[in-house]
């Protein structure tokens, strides 16, 4: 809501996140810890979408990115969590 963007808008986005399809985070600067910086809705290991306020994309190139390294750094992740389940069960 203080973004003005849909994920505040209804219960659409909050449904799913409770029902553990997507995760919604929220990204801050660190020189402004208390206010709400963008948006993002992923989905596994996608971004399915995120936005600034009024559903604007700030800094849009850097953000792509840098969200673009954290999904590669959530595959290894995963991919290390499941080697290791499996040398467990093994």
């Amino acid at each position: 809501r203080v973004l003005h963007h849909c994920v505040g808008a209804g219960d659409t986005y909050l449904a799913k996140h409770n029902k553990g399809k997507s995760f919604i985070l929220f990204l801050r600067s660190v020189k402004e810890p208390d206010t709400p910086y963008i948006t993002i809705e992923i989905e596994g290991e996608k971004i399915i979408q995120w936005y600034g306020a009024y559903d604007d994309k700030p800094n849009k190139k850097y953000f792509d990115g840098w969200l673009d390294k954290y999904v590669e750094e959530l595959k290894k992740h995963n991919a290390e969590k499941t080697k290791r389940k499996a040398a467990k069960t093994a």
